[in-house]
């Protein structure tokens, strides 16, 4: 139960620090970004290192595949080891025929 208030008590600390900074604080580069979504399947964005992170789980093991700057690069990459690992029928963020 205490861990319980201890972990309200911070989220809303960090509720009001985020409300007093204001987004137009923030790096551009964060700023575009919504928290804890890339708008890709396999892709995250990795706060730390200001990049996408693109990672696959294959028979309960998750593989990291690379940083990248951009998250639709990520996510061809992504999209790529779906398919190596499931062939077609890879569930992935963009159909085959967009592919450059």
């Amino acid at each position: 139960m205490a861990s319980l208030d201890w972990a309200r008590a911070k989220r809303r600390a960090l509720a009001m620090r985020r409300k007093k900074a204001g987004a137009e604080s923030r790096p551009m580069s964060l700023a575009k970004v919504p928290l804890g979504a890339s708008g890709y399947r396999g892709v995250y964005f990795q706060r730390d290192k200001n990049k996408f992170r693109a990672a696959i789980e294959v028979e309960g093991h998750r593989h990291h595949l690379g940083y990248f700057t951009a998250g639709a690069e990520a996510a061809r990459v992504y999209d790529a080891a779906a398919r190596d690992a499931w062939g077609a029928a890879a569930v992935t963020n963009f159909p085959l025929e967009a592919r450059p």
